[in-house]
């Protein structure tokens, strides 16, 4: 990228991703931002001098849209179920920033003018929870995943988020890479910015390569909403979700979101708290310490591990009873 110099990445910003991935345990290569740089691709020396990679800026960029003026995010919302212009709500045009702050500012924008409901838990004490239009699990992966998988060569298009009355639309510049359909999509694990996915791995953004979509879909079904529709126009790939039916949603049931979670654990070798806090954010942090308790002490689940270490698994038919302990 020869406009690029290398004082366009912010050192401090690499210094606090690395410290971090490695606590995470999700990198274990050299600490020193400029070492982790070069390995990552996101520095390159080119003929002796030092240049910013797209991945480099894109994700620790002061300002990447200085060379990628395209690479921003557009949101719109609608009164009603069609882009037209006497429908507009809200215009907001050119989030630009990191991907880090592309994502957190769209997932602001979205969550702040999405629909609640409040409804009863009947769990050990009857509390009152709020439902969301759209789960947060599916608005996190969705936008991540549009900023993951986009075309930030695609100089004319920015990535685009429409917000209509019964559904949400992602729109990316960019179709699906080549031997990837919308029948595929599920199974096909193919990035166009494998190194922006790596970044976001170490960032603890992306639970595992090629299963973002996987956990829309799951989450969507456990829900009992409609699932995601996937369109590829060839420039540009659109996702679209349809609302939670909030008028007519029901109480909400403990028992229901417990055996939820025994079927989430059962699909994974071992699950942490963070995950279930991930997929169920819907539930408050003191719902599922009770949901895990209560898991535990009727046997069906088992707790490994100490303190930061902890995580769950469905209990085997041979377990003691009281073996809640480290493996």
């Amino acid at each position: 990228m020869r406009d690029g110099t290398r004082e366009m990445i912010d050192f401090d910003l690499v210094q606090r991703h690395v410290e971090m991935a490695i606590a995470r345990g999700r990198y274990n290569g050299p600490a020193d931002a400029l070492d982790y740089l070069y390995q990552r691709r996101c520095l390159i020396d080119r003929d002796g001098i030092i240049l910013p990679t797209l991945a480099g800026l894109i994700c620790f960029g002061h300002t990447p849209q200085t060379l990628f003026p395209s690479a921003v995010v557009d949101i719109a919302q609608y009164s009603g179920v069609k882009p037209v212009s006497f429908e507009m709500i809200t215009l907001r045009k050119n989030i630009g920033g990191t991907i880090f702050t592309q994502l957190e500012e769209t997932m602001r924008f979205i969550s702040e003018r999405m629909q609640r409901r409040s409804t009863l838990d009947f769990s050990d004490n009857i509390e009152r929870v709020e439902i969301g239009e759209y789960p947060l699990p599916v608005l996190r992966e969705l936008c991540l995943n549009m900023l993951c998988h986009r075309d930030y060569v695609d100089e004319h298009a920015s990535s685009r988020v429409m917000l209509f009355r019964d559904r949400l639309e992602w729109i990316n510049p960019g179709g699906l890479q080549p031997g990837v359909t919308v029948e595929t999509i599920l199974e096909a694990q193919k990035s166009r910015n494998p190194v922006i996915m790596m970044i976001c791995y170490e960032a603890g953004l992306v639970e595992g390569f090629g299963q973002g979509l996987d956990t829309v879909v799951e989450v969507l079904l456990r829900e009992e909403m409609s699932p995601p529709h996937f369109i590829d126009v060839g420039h540009s790939f659109i996702v679209t979700v349809k609302g939670r039916d909030l008028e007519n949603l029901s109480v909400f049931n403990t028992a229901s979101v417990r055996q939820q979670m025994l079927n989430f654990i059962s699909r994974r070798s071992r699950t942490t708290f963070s995950d279930l806090m991930v997929s169920f954010s819907d539930r408050s942090r003191r719902s599922l310490q009770r949901d895990i308790a209560d898991l535990i002490a009727s046997g069906q689940i088992q707790q490994h591990g100490a303190t930061r270490s902890v995580y769950y698994t469905i209990a085997r038919a041979d377990s003691q009873e009281n073996d809640l302990t480290a493996d």
